[in-house]
């Protein structure tokens, strides 16, 4: 996110569970930890990220359209959801989905 969206993402991550605020750290949650566990290892690196800012560049250098790259980035996040086990993620004893009534898209 943005630093903008920042504030809010975090707050609702804390909301269901995935971490708490102890002395001004943020803490992982047993839930939180099996949530990073469960996601392919790509999710879990900067390098990812450090990709994505490298082709917002691009873009800003006139080399890359803004549909290449979010169509490159809806197959990417197609593939890992695929790759994404939550049913063996358990929340108070529950699935994980079951723990925060979300549905899935």
């Amino acid at each position: 996110g943005t630093p903008a969206t920042r504030g809010a993402v975090l707050a609702k991550l804390q909301e269901r569970g995935f971490y708490a605020v102890e002395k001004k750290k943020l803490i992982p949650t047993a839930l939180g930890l099996e949530f990073i566990a469960a996601l392919p290892a790509i999710a879990t690196t900067p390098d990812m990220t450090a990709l994505w800012h490298e082709q917002q560049q691009m873009i800003e250098a006139g080399e890359l359209t803004v549909d290449a790259f979010l169509d490159e980035l809806e197959s990417f996040i197609a593939d890992q959801v695929q790759n994404i086990d939550l049913g063996n993620v358990q929340g108070d004893g529950k699935p994980i989905l079951d723990s925060l009534n979300a549905q899935c898209p």
